[in-house]
């Protein structure tokens, strides 16, 4: 536990296949409902000295007090997401907050 902030309640994961996350969070984990939402980020990002547009697929599930975030980066510009994932493969970014 923080002792600033509190417990953590909210946790995100970016992950390549936002179908296949929720497949494992459902049938694994016993997670779900989802609900899935598409965004698209505002312009004014920088990532690697180049302007990017970030587009996302979200999924959004509450399990107990915890909140879940799953998040596919749809972006067609390269982003630290798609990056990371580039980088280790069958890894995921993990936020907690």
């Amino acid at each position: 536990m923080s002792r600033r902030f509190g417990e953590i309640f909210h946790y995100g994961y970016v992950v390549p296949k936002l179908e296949e996350a929720m497949d494992y969070w459902i049938n694994a984990m016993g997670v779900g409902p989802w609900f899935v939402e598409t965004h698209d980020i505002p312009k004014g990002f920088i990532y690697r000295g180049k302007p990017v547009r970030t587009y996302c697929r979200v999924a959004l599930a509450f399990s107990g007090p915890s909140y879940l975030e799953l998040i596919e980066d749809t972006s067609p510009d390269e982003t630290v997401n798609q990056t990371f994932l580039k980088d280790f493969p069958g890894g995921e970014i993990h936020v907690g907050g």
